[in-house]
């Protein structure tokens, strides 16, 4: 999304587009570590399926390790809900 004028920009345009009106997206070296782990994962189970799979088998090896948690109880509003 290009504006005509820099001036006509809003703050969420600057954000989003930084302050030279071009798409700007900093590189993370944790953030491509996480994606590149998620694809050899991905492959070494044969996609999201086996994947989903293989974490349900160690779910299921390991019940101690899973934390389920009290679901919280409603809060209370004054507010009439139509």
């Amino acid at each position: 999304m290009r504006c005509a004028a820099l001036q006509d920009l809003t703050a969420v345009d600057l954000y989003a587009l930084g302050a030279h009106g071009a798409m700007t997206m900093t590189e993370d070296p944790i953030v491509e570590e996480l994606h590149r782990i998620r694809e050899e994962m991905l492959a070494e189970h044969g996609g999201l399926e086996g994947l989903v799979s293989h974490l349900r088998d160690l779910q299921a090896e390991m019940p101690e390790r899973v934390v389920r948690l009290d679901p919280k109880p409603p809060v209370e509003t004054k507010r009439k809900i139509s």
